[in-house]
């Protein structure tokens, strides 16, 4: 294998409604193509989650994608996840065609039920409850892969459903990658939440997890795919993780991104290189087949070559484990 290639199933998820502003993300996405990394990730929203200095941000996701998409070259890239409460279906397929055309087809559509209230508050958008939500999600992910048809063969395309109606929509920018960008799905809803994954996605993302939790959720979707006669979609999960010279160094990063010690481990963890090696081994055996590691403050590149780091170990022993040659 590769030296650059160990780590390509691993991707960074930055924040920008945290305080990173563009330029530091734009070096955090070169360094991270630089150390090999498979992907740069960005969430999509509006306002700070939690306490604190919201900085430079937010930034809109999408611009933001577009942009990386023109100055970084190899990396992949995508939402994780943009709300459908907030964001037209259409407007994503086309946003997401169209960057994939930018990029040269790296490009990676996360879509969500959305989930903030104080966010769609702020945006004067209403946030209806959960089932709702996951009925429109449902839908939207049906349009967006319409939408995508429609543009492939050439037939106009319409829909019409409880929460989103289609006229005629004649078809936009033809993606590259075929039959079309990756769909990931996120959640951790134990039924509604798996349906839609297994029925529409191409990967099914766990956020924030303990690992037992994570396993958990993978087999509830193994089970479901396989119900429907159908393939499980690539499996996924995403964590924080701080890794420092020092354990003391590791506290200063989490004090700084405003985390609570006490919570982390409950989605991720902290510590050293190698302490948070172990903590990787952890989630690699749930059987993830990809993982991204929350990158809250995207301009501490250091921080990044330290995960970096603990990826390599444990991606090592990965591959010692299964007996293969890197």
């Amino acid at each position: 294998m590769n030296d650059l290639d160990v780590l390509k199933e691993v991707n960074l998820l930055v924040e920008p409604q945290q305080g990173s502003g563009y330029e530091a993300i734009l070096r955090c996405a070169f360094h991270a193509e630089k150390l090999g990394f498979g992907g740069v990730f960005t969430s999509d929203h509006f306002v700070r989650v939690g306490d604190g200095d919201p900085g430079a941000g937010p930034l809109d996701v999408w611009l933001l994608l577009a942009a990386l998409a023109v100055q970084v070259p190899r990396i992949r890239l995508g939402s994780l996840v943009s709300p459908i409460t907030f964001r037209n279906p259409v407007g994503l397929a086309v946003a997401a065609a169209q960057i994939d055309q930018m990029s040269g087809g790296r490009i990676e559509l996360g879509v969500g039920a959305g989930w903030f209230a104080a966010e769609h508050l702020a945006l004067g958008v209403g946030l209806p409850p959960v089932r709702q939500r996951m009925d429109a999600l449902d839908e939207a992910l049906r349009v967006i892969h319409g939408a995508w048809a429609a543009t492939s063969d050439g037939v106009a395309y319409s829909f019409d459903g409880r929460h989103w109606r289609v006229d005629g929509w004649p078809g936009g920018p033809v993606p590259v990658q075929r039959p079309h960008p990756p769909v990931i799905v996120g959640g951790v809803g134990p039924v509604r939440t798996i349906d839609i994954a297994t029925t529409h996605a191409d990967e099914y993302n766990v956020p924030f997890q303990t690992p037992d939790q994570v396993c958990a959720a993978f087999d509830r979707a193994r089970r479901a795919a396989s119900d429907k006669g159908r393939a499980t979609p690539r499996l996924s999960a995403t964590i924080a993780l701080y890794a420092g010279t020092t354990r003391l160094a590791a506290l200063r990063r989490i004090a700084k991104a405003a985390e609570s010690v006490e919570e982390l481990p409950d989605f991720g963890g902290f510590g050293t290189v190698s302490k948070c090696a172990e903590i990787l081994d952890g989630y690699w055996s749930t059987g993830a087949e990809r993982i991204y590691l929350q990158i809250v403050d995207a301009g501490d590149l250091a921080h990044i070559e330290l995960l970096a780091e603990a990826c390599r170990i444990s991606l090592d022993r990965r591959a010692r484990e299964k007996g293969e040659a890197r």
